[in-house]
């Protein structure tokens, strides 16, 4: 590709690339709020489906038919399944895996989980299993936009448009590298710093001693179409960069041009 195809493309690919970034994010934001505003105690299912969930205990159970359960109907059933350490906090917690019968009506089934010897007598927990009749029933009730609307899961939205966003990254990247490389041959780099002092701008350009730049090397500023808006020369040189200063009323932006007047010395032709 020559330089004006490479502009064009590194453009394109900045553009999808930040597209690609906001849909990342508001799929992220909003599992997150999807998440916050869905009660933990509020669980939805199908007839026929089953979800683990796990609780809280008081104090330490050796067995678990210790902990009791209080159900409004035989068609939503609570089955214990082990007994642990809670992961963050350490407590005494039970796991279990919650059941809908096939044949059960839609509606709000309630499940209470109390705990045998608890002399209090309050629930551990208790869980409202709201059955619902069908796919379109259960996007319609769930909390995120994107999966109530586009019918597919932000988390799942998040897997597919991550590896986009590295993509789009690798390749702007890639591109701005094969720009650099093509603006450095006729003796042009793109300013990506400026940085405001007392004196002037202080401008810093993708050109330096490895391009064959020295100091005192005069250059002119060109802004997006390639006007010239400064003329001076360069200050201070490094590597892979180099520096100059330029009054505070000089319209220079990142994005702006640098060209070497009276082009570089030969080393720039060890560029690929």
């Amino acid at each position: 590709m020559n330089l004006e195809q490479t502009t064009r493309w590194r453009s394109l690919s900045g553009k999808v690339c930040t597209v690609m970034v906001a849909l990342f994010l508001v799929a992220v934001m909003d599992g997150l709020i999807a998440v916050m505003r869905q009660s933990p105690n509020s669980i939805i299912l199908m007839p026929g489906e089953a979800e683990e969930i796990s609780g809280p205990l008081r104090g330490e159970v050796k067995e678990l038919g210790e902990p009791q359960v209080q159900a409004g109907s035989h068609f939503v059933q609570l089955t214990f399944l082990e007994a642990s350490k809670g992961f963050w906090l350490g407590g005494d917690m039970w796991r279990g895996m919650i059941s809908v019968d096939p044949k059960a009506s839609p509606g709000d089934y309630i499940l209470r989980v109390h705990q045998a010897r608890d002399a209090s007598g309050k629930p551990t927990s208790v869980y409202v299993v709201k059955v619902l009749p069908d796919p379109v029933a259960v996007r319609k009730e769930s909390k995120s936009m994107i999966l109530r609307y586009g019918n597919i899961s932000p988390w799942l939205a998040v897997l597919i448009v991550f590896p986009c966003v590295l993509l789009g990254f690798l390749s702007n990247y890639l591109l701005a590298h094969r720009r650099e490389q093509l603006l450095i041959k006729i003796g042009k780099a793109e300013i990506y710093h400026v940085l405001r002092q007392e004196k002037g701008y202080q401008v810093t350009f993708g050109m330096g001693s490895e391009h064959g730049l020295q100091v005192g090397s005069p250059l002119t500023i060109l802004d997006e179409v390639e006007t010239p808006v400064f003329s001076g020369a360069v200050e201070k040189v490094f590597e892979k960069d180099a520096m100059i200063t330029v009054p505070l009323d000089c319209p220079v932006r990142t994005g702006y041009l640098v060209r070497i007047n009276g082009g570089l010395t030969p080393q720039v032709a060890l560029i690929r």
